[in-house]
């Protein structure tokens, strides 16, 4: 298997495994496929995808969160469109019961509008996490900005003990 085919394979066994009906692996294989530059934009890196499907350089463990990161935010933004669908053609303004109450009983139909807010919740919870991850990325990524020394080959940090 190639690799975004593994990775597709990941994020649908066991991010959504209960979608795999509606988003099988090639359609999420696909959605990497495609999405390649923005994982590019977001770590400042090239990556590349041959023809076999390989990403060329390899991902990394990070890398590849900070791609299924940008999937679990497409995906939630999927859930509240397809919510706010539901809402527009179904006719939610057509006087449907939304609860109803005999004794000690209650049943209560979620509404589609609650549904989308709820998933656009989780669409900014997952975006304050790919923010996180990048951040740390980055951290790990970054070098030494000054290096000083008489020669230069030595991590010598410009630091006097005496002024602390």
């Amino acid at each position: 298997m190639n690799d975004l085919g593994s990775l597709a394979t990941d994020i649908v066994n066991y991010s959504y495994p209960d979608d795999t009906g509606r988003f099988p692996v090639g359609f999420v294989s696909g959605w990497l496929e495609t999405r390649i530059g923005s994982l590019n934009a977001l770590t400042h890196e090239e990556f590349e995808i041959d023809s076999t499907g390989a990403v060329i350089p390899s991902l990394c463990m990070d890398e590849e969160d900070i791609f299924k990161g940008l999937y679990d935010i497409n995906y939630y933004e999927r859930g509240a469109r397809e919510s706010l669908r539901g809402i527009i053609w179904d006719g939610a303004i057509n006087g449907a019961i939304s609860m109803v109450k005999e004794g000690d009983s209650t049943i209560q139909k979620t509404s589609n509008h609650q549904i989308s807010k709820t998933y656009s919740q989780l669409a900014e919870e997952a975006r304050e996490s790919l923010k996180n991850l990048l951040y740390q990325y980055n951290m790990n990524k970054a070098s030494a900005v000054q290096v000083t020394g008489e020669d230069g080959d030595s991590f010598n940090y410009a630091w006097d003990s005496n002024q602390y």
